[in-house]
This record gives structure tokens, sequence and C-alpha cells, in this order.
């Protein structure tokens, strides 16, 4: 906003000269009718007066590129070198990820141990939103993973399929890195469905945003492996990751088509970390 010198006039009332309404100030919109600049002075009883009391928005100039200060986002490694290689690098804090793949393709395995990683390394607390499986399934899967007691201070456990709770938990936690797992089974006010997602989707993201955290969301797939859910969805989120079996014990991670932090496409191969039975815990 941009303050500006207005005209005052020392008079006792104005009156517009499209409808003939009066008015006991200068307005320059009549509230009549709607007409702009055509209230005038019912006679001259003074002299006039300047005042900068008034707001008036402002233009946003364009600004010439080769004036804009370069931004380069840090960015985190999630431990494992072929989803790093798949997002040119690794995570971008805050960033929002669409993770799809098959069934048993291991998603909620390498997101489990990638949250636990990065909340390690940065100091910070991981935060798993699971609307699928219960809390003592993803511990027990922790332990198996050969996850440390120390690492899993760092991580905290909602499994509550509300939306919300997940929500106030962001705010309360402020995690750096956050999955929902898995977004379509998120209910939004008790309810699920294709406007419940969105707003389900919709919010996650803004929550991750507002506390610096990654968001990922990990979704179901149909039967020809892509993801459950309206197109736009593709347009909210920042990367978009897929998971596919690449051959016996082998995952690839691909990123095909959208990384608005690395270009496309890029992807690795890795060997599928399976749970150990008898992972140590340190």
């Amino acid at each position: 906003m941009t303050l500006v010198s207005v005209r005052k006039r020392s008079v006792s009332e104005f009156q517009c000269l499209a409808c003939s309404a009066k008015s006991s100030d200068w307005l320059r919109v009549c509230p009549q009718c709607g007409a702009s600049d055509t209230l005038e002075p019912l006679g001259d009883e003074g002299e006039e007066t300047w005042s900068n009391d008034r707001q008036v928005p402002s233009h946003r100039k364009a600004i010439a590129a080769d004036l804009i200060t370069e931004k380069v986002l840090p960015t985190i490694s999630t431990g494992r070198s072929a989803w790093d290689t798949a997002l040119g690098g690794g995570l971008t804090r805050p960033s929002s990820l669409l993770v799809r793949g098959p069934a048993g393709v291991g998603k909620s395995t390498s997101l489990l141990g990638i949250a636990c990683h990065v909340a390690k390394m940065t100091g910070g607390v991981a935060l798993y939103g699971s609307a699928e499986m219960p809390a003592t399934h993803l511990r027990d899967l922790a332990n198996k993973l050969g996850i440390s007691r120390a690492d899993l201070r760092r991580l905290y456990i909602q499994d509550s399929p509300e939306a919300e709770d997940l929500l106030a938990d962001i705010d309360e936690l402020e995690p750096v890195i956050v999955i929902w797992d898995s977004m379509q089974r998120f209910r939004w006010e008790g309810a699920l469905g294709q406007t419940e997602l969105r707003q389900v989707v919709t919010s996650a993201i803004d929550a991750g945003a507002s506390v610096g955290a990654v968001t990922i969301l990990i979704s179901q797939v149909t039967k020809d492996d892509d993801f459950v859910g309206e197109n736009g969805i593709r347009h909210d989120v920042d990367v978009e990751l897929e998971l596919r079996k690449a051959g016996a014990g082998l995952v690839g991670v691909d990123c095909n088509e959208k990384n608005r932090f690395a270009p496309t496409p890029l992807g690795g191969i890795e060997e599928l970390r399976a749970p150990k039975e008898n992972a140590t815990r340190g």
C-alpha cells in the first residue's frame, strides 16, 4: 500500500453528479450508486486542504531477471543412494512428495527408515502418520529394520485415521519430516471420498510448509500402478516419485515427470531392504 495525497474541501456537504445523493464526506466512490469520482462540493465554504490519511493499492512492478537473487536450497540425504539420485541430491525443506508404487515394493519400509535418518541428520523429529497400520506394527517394523533406540526417540507415530489428529501433531511437534501413509485412508471430518482426499492433501502440504517440514504422501495405486486420486493432486506436490520392482530383491526409484528442485527424469536402483527378523538394537 502507498500513502497518497488527496484533496479535502472545507465544506459541509458533497453531492454525487450521477445520482444526486449527498454525503457529509468526500468519497471517491458514491455509496449510493457506486460511481467513481462524482462527488462534488456544494458551494465553496473555505480553502482546500491536503491530507495523507488515505491509502490506495500500489502497483507491484516486474523485476529484471538479472536483479533477482538466486536461491539455492540445501538438500538432505535420505540415507539411500537410489532415492538421493532420483531426487537430484536429496530432500528439500520445505517440500511435498507424492510417492506411489505397487503393494510389497517397500514404500512404508523405506520411508520409515528415511524418516528416522532425516530426523537424526537434522537434529529434529520425524512424525509418521499411519491410517492403515497400528503404532505397535510400525514400532515392530522399526525394530526389525535395526533402528536404534536413540533414533526411535526422534520418531513419533500417530495411528489415528483422522487427518485432524495428525495436523494437530504437526502443529505441536514441528517435525522436520511427516509421512502420510496412505493419504487415501485418512478421513476428513470423519468421511472418505474424493472431496475429502483433496482437503487432506491440501491441509497436509500447508501444515508441513508452515513448520518447514518435508511432507511425504504415500499413495495407493490402481491396477495400472497409477496413484489413486484426481490429477490436480499432482499439481499440488513438488515432487512425484514412483517405486517399481526391478528384479529379484531390487527396487527402482524414479522421478520421471515432476521435480521442482531438479531436472527429470532421474532414477536409481537399490536392494529392497526387507526387515531383519534378528536385527540388533543400539
